[in-house]
């Protein structure tokens, strides 16, 4: 190791030796006395700053996804104008909306016909089922009775169920009450994510600049490599995973097509998000 690597790293060996060292070391024992006695107050505090700053987090995720449409659009499309930016940002944002309405109304009249089928043939599951049981039991002998009575009760299941759907209800529009109050976040979120992509080089910029002056060059350099390098491997990762998954859908909704089997766009989307989740 360089006599300049050794010397970065003496600083996390020194020993206090003026009067602003031992002024550190003070404040930071107060400190986390007053943490550790106060551990209830300090982790309500920890929870409201996290409220505060998930918008922001939100923010760059968003940022983070839409840029993988942003850079190509300005690179192949804009020829890197940087006057024609916020283009290339508000058709990654289109582009986005387009693929989550496509999803959204694909998926939710399936889900909705498929629970209304449900209800409406089950008095048809209920009698094939309790057909199978007689034929089980006069066949092969086998005391079923348990069974039976259950099938014979499902009306009264019916009934607790509906009454379980109906005192969830409160709870179900407190929920959607408490998303249509998050309009503000969603807001902060999305307007955050435009500052991001918009600024994104002078931001990177200042971030680099903030990590060389927090950090001695060689951990800064450290630090900075594996950011970059867990970035290039996250965006292969997840650009090949979307890939992937969009080829598994079609391929789903062409063999669902094909074979007659019923709900083929639910199955198709459902199987190609959940192939986006690592095994």
């Amino acid at each position: 190791m360089c006599m300049n690597e050794q010397n970065d790293h003496i600083w996390m060996h020194k020993k206090p030796e003026t009067v602003f060292d031992w002024l550190a070391i003070i404040a930071i024992s107060i400190a986390l006395y007053l943490m550790l006695g106060h551990l209830n107050v300090f982790a309500g505090g920890i929870a409201k700053f996290l409220d505060v700053v998930a918008p922001f987090a939100s923010g760059i995720v968003i940022a983070y996804v839409l840029d993988c449409i942003v850079r190509p659009v300005q690179r192949y499309v804009m020829k890197e104008n940087p006057k024609l930016r916020w283009l290339s940002i508000l058709i990654a944002y289109i582009v986005a909306a387009l693929i989550i309405t496509l999803l959204v109304s694909m998926v939710v009249p399936q889900v909705v016909s498929s629970i209304t089928m449900l209800f409406t043939n089950l008095p048809l599951y209920i009698s094939n089922v309790q057909n199978l049981l007689d034929m089980l039991q006069n066949r092969y002998g086998l005391d079923l009775s348990r069974a039976t009575e259950m099938l014979d009760n499902y009306e009264s299941m019916m009934n607790s169920l509906t009454e379980v759907l109906k005192s969830s209800a409160p709870q179900i529009m407190a929920y959607v009450s408490g998303v249509a109050s998050n309009v503000v976040d969603i807001f902060t979120a999305l307007a955050s994510s435009v500052y991001m992509l918009a600024e994104k080089d002078k931001l990177l910029r200042q971030l680099r600049t903030m990590v060389h002056a927090f950090f001695p060059p060689y951990i800064a350099d450290t630090v900075l490599e594996t950011c970059s390098f867990a970035n290039n491997n996250f965006e292969g990762f997840f650009g090949g995973k979307i890939i992937d998954s969009a080829i598994i859908g079609v391929l789903t909704f062409g063999c669902c097509t094909i074979f007659g089997i019923e709900f083929a766009p639910l199955i198709a989307v459902v199987v190609g998000i959940t192939n986006i989740i690592p095994v």
